[in-house]
């Protein structure tokens, strides 16, 4: 027997064919269907399939752009945030800057206003190029701000974020003498280790509160940072035997290596610090940590 087609099932089969649609494609690919064959009770022919999925296939960037390559999940999480201070669809400038002055951009001076400004008019040119309608970015220079340049804003913030970041680790891989499987290792210590800090944040974080617009930004650009103090546990993993008299010195040192850091120092150190920090650790065999390299060989 046949299964007649629905939304959902039309979602599975796009994401069995590597297409992972969105919501708002997936319905205008659904109404498709029903247009051109009628009725869907006895599935879809494989004509139909094969030119509905090569548009997608064809719309899914288009779509990605336009949300400034956030997926569906983190445009919620901002539409949510930009709604609760938004009237008929948009937003004053004062407005803005009071919503982002938790988000790490810096709004709190003049200057950082002022490029504010123009950055709000590049993204409401960036989502024009993108292919967001006319009444769904406003007027250049308007003090009227709508939601998707603001999508597009924070994404020129997050992309700038990024970008440091690689250049801090492209600087520390410089300075420690690891081989390229060596950092992979020590990424995937590292990684897995701020994952699960970031578990514990989330099981601490209030659900039903709703977030502001700067602390779902900050939320998104996050790099991944563990605690100091889970940092001496991770050492004492890898065989790393520090007295309580060393803690001190290890202490110091991290705050030395986290000079550097224009993060979020208070929630840890990020992968750059903790690789010149293993670096350290092995220069001075700190803790006897080259005992333990040794027997792992």
């Amino acid at each position: 027997s046949t299964t007649a087609i629905t939304k959902d099932l039309l979602k599975d089969a796009f994401l069995e064919a590597d297409l992972n649609a969105p919501p708002r494609l997936v319905e205008e690919a659904f109404i498709s269907c029903i247009s051109e064959q009628g009725q869907v009770s006895s599935g879809l022919s494989w004509d139909l399939w094969v030119r509905v999925a090569e548009q997608i296939r064809k719309l899914i960037p288009v779509e990605n752009r336009k949300q400034a390559t956030f997926s569906d999940a983190e445009l919620d999480q901002l539409r949510t945030a930009f709604n609760l201070q938004s009237s008929d669809g948009f937003v004053s400038k004062g407005q803005l800057l009071w919503m982002l002055a938790d988000s790490g951009m810096p709004v709190n001076k003049a200057s950082g206003r002022r490029d504010l400004y123009l950055s709000l008019d590049r993204a409401r040119r960036k989502a024009l190029d993108a292919g967001v309608p006319e009444e769904d970015v406003g007027q250049i220079g308007s003090p009227r701000i709508r939601f998707f340049p603001v999508v597009h804003l924070a994404r020129a913030f997050l992309k700038n974020l990024t970008q440091k970041v690689l250049e801090r680790e492209e600087a520390a891989m410089r300075a420690v003498r690891f081989s390229s499987t060596e950092v992979m290792e020590l990424r995937h210590l590292f990684e897995r280790e701020a994952q699960e800090c970031i578990k514990e944040e989330q099981q601490h974080d209030k659900e039903d509160e709703p977030r502001s617009l700067g602390t779902v930004i900050r939320l998104l650009g996050q790099e991944a940072r563990v605690p100091i103090s889970r940092v001496i546990l991770m050492t004492a993993r890898i065989g790393a035997r520090i007295k309580i008299s060393q803690k001190e010195e290890l202490y110091f040192k991290i705050r030395e290596l986290c000079v550097q850091d224009p993060g979020e120092t208070h929630r840890g150190i990020d992968f750059p610090c903790f690789l010149q920090l293993m670096q350290w650790m092995l220069d001075c065999n700190f803790g006897d940590i080259n005992s333990a390299a040794e027997r792992s060989r």
